[in-house]
């Protein structure tokens, strides 16, 4: 999808934007803005669908990661942008690469960026990628298998709101909350127009409060805003949870009589939760066990400058489990440092605590060590295994991830239930609306989002496109390539 928007009626200078994917689908975000021959990309992410598949048909990676970048582009599964991937010789570089935050739907492709690309990210975005290619490799969330060569940090400061020049263009990054830290969107100004890009973000995490700052100085009167909308078309939380806090009192009222070890999903990479599942833990007077990729992210984003108390080995409540298969991707005093000197300590330990214990759980250990049947009188049963009914299952993520495993199934066969306690990571329906009304964009395009119709709700002029379609109004074109 292509939106142009005229500049400079009388040298007929445009403001092309281009949106490679995300105009009618959640995942994959990549956005290409050309002015005056120079571009810049926001985002380069890894589709979760398939492109060109059937609703609800997963993109799978292994089966592409063999071929080259031409035949990812020919097959549009790299977006199409000349000077931007390495072995390409297709013309000048791009002026700039922005990542807004750590999520591979918005990064995964970063690893293909050739060498004299500046590639604009915060710290912490960059802590999660490291930790991300280390622990899971780049068949997972790295395509291309490298980090970008050429990197220019926004710390966590001030510095998010000062106005960079990149060429022709002015970037102002804004800090936004999200599930993933060191998120921001980003204001990009061209020719005397403005585009806001919202990224991801919510307002009911750790740092909510951006949210009300980017709407009293974010940008006004912008003449396009690219708005996700991931959580449109979704019905309410059945559950009535709408933030952080709820999701502490959710997780106290379950965990509080401590029958059962609590085994909680959660993503290591989401800041949030994990301070929300220490908080309970120390509340209730519980050990929370996690594994040392965990803490290694969590020490990550502690030596990035993230705000706020970071939990991790060193907290007296918080242990680090026996595994051996990370301990092994770590350098001795980095295990020392992320275990706060005190090691790690075996599943065993955490199964004689358990009614005192809040497990980050992890599929593969879940199989592996909690068998199907208790043997009588045996607290442990053959081979280091567990009897499955010590377990209460908590998800606290999004459900779609839960639906593509068969943990769903595992749990029915065992006469398990997972008792949900999740609010989402992006914004609910009334927040979208304020951004709308905060910044009265001229225009307001889609992304990130399968429910595109639903942004007529809103108070803007809203841009849907098919892809045949081609408007214009009065000086300004909007069509769609």
């Amino acid at each position: 999808m292509r939106v142009d928007i005229l500049l400079n009626p009388e040298t007929n200078k445009k403001l092309f934007v281009t949106i490679h994917r995300g105009s009618d689908q959640i995942g994959g975000s990549c956005v290409e803005i050309e002015h005056d021959g120079v571009r810049i990309v926001l985002d380069l992410g890894m589709p979760l669908s398939k492109p060109g598949g059937l609703p609800g048909e997963q993109f799978e990676w292994d089966k592409w990661k063999v071929k080259g970048v031409g035949e990812l582009m020919q097959a549009r599964i790299l977006p199409k942008i000349p000077g931007l991937y390495r072995g390409i010789e297709d013309g000048p570089p791009v002026a700039a690469l922005i990542i807004t935050h750590a999520h591979g739907d918005h990064y995964g492709f970063a690893g293909f960026v050739r060498d004299d690309v500046p590639v604009y990210l915060t710290a912490g975005t960059r802590a999660l990628m490291e930790a991300s290619l280390l622990f899971l490799g780049p068949d997972r969330l790295l395509a291309g298998g490298t980090m970008p060569k050429r990197l220019e940090m926004i710390a966590h400061t001030n510095d998010h709101w000062r106005p960079r020049k990149v060429n022709l263009f002015t970037l102002r990054f804004h800090p936004v909350d999200h599930s993933a830290p060191g998120a921001m969107a980003v204001e990009v100004q061209a020719g005397g127009k403005t585009v806001f890009y919202s990224g991801d973000f919510r307002a009911g995490g750790y740092y909510g409060k951006l949210f009300p700052h980017l709407l009293k100085h974010g940008p006004k009167h912008v003449d396009l805003l690219l708005m996700e909308g991931t959580t449109l078309g979704r019905g309410e939380d059945p559950a009535g949870l709408h933030d952080e806090a709820d999701v502490h009192s959710a997780l106290v009222t379950e965990l509080k009589d401590k029958k059962n070890l609590g085994c909680v999903f959660a993503s290591s990479q989401n800041l949030d939760r994990i301070r929300v599942i220490s908080d309970v833990a120390a509340e209730l007077g519980m050990t929370f066990y996690i594994a040392p990729y965990t803490a290694y992210v969590l020490h990550l984003l502690a030596h990035a400058g993230i705000r706020g108390q970071i939990p991790g080995g060193n907290v007296k409540h918080i242990r680090i489990l026996e595994d051996r298969s990370h301990e092994a991707k770590l350098a001795p005093e980095t295990l020392h440092d992320i275990t706060g000197g005190r090691g790690t300590v075996k599943l065993r330990e955490m199964m004689q605590n358990r009614s005192k214990a809040i497990w980050l759980g992890r599929e593969y250990l879940l199989k592996r060590f909690f068998r199907d049947k208790a043997l009588d009188g045996d607290e442990v049963g053959r081979g280091g295994s567990y009897p499955f009914t010590s377990l209460r299952l908590i998800w606290s993520m999004w459900k779609g991830y839960r639906d593509r495993s068969d943990l769903a199934e595992w749990a029915k066969k065992r006469g398990l239930k997972w008792k949900d306690i999740h609010v989402s990571g992006h914004a609910s329906r009334s927040d979208l609306a304020k951004l709308v009304d905060a910044m009265t964009p001229k225009f307001l395009v889609p992304i990130h989002t399968e429910w595109p119709a639903e942004y007529r709700q809103f108070h803007a002029k809203l841009r849907e496109f098919s892809r045949s379609e081609e408007r214009r109004v009065g000086k300004e074109c909007v069509s769609t390539c």
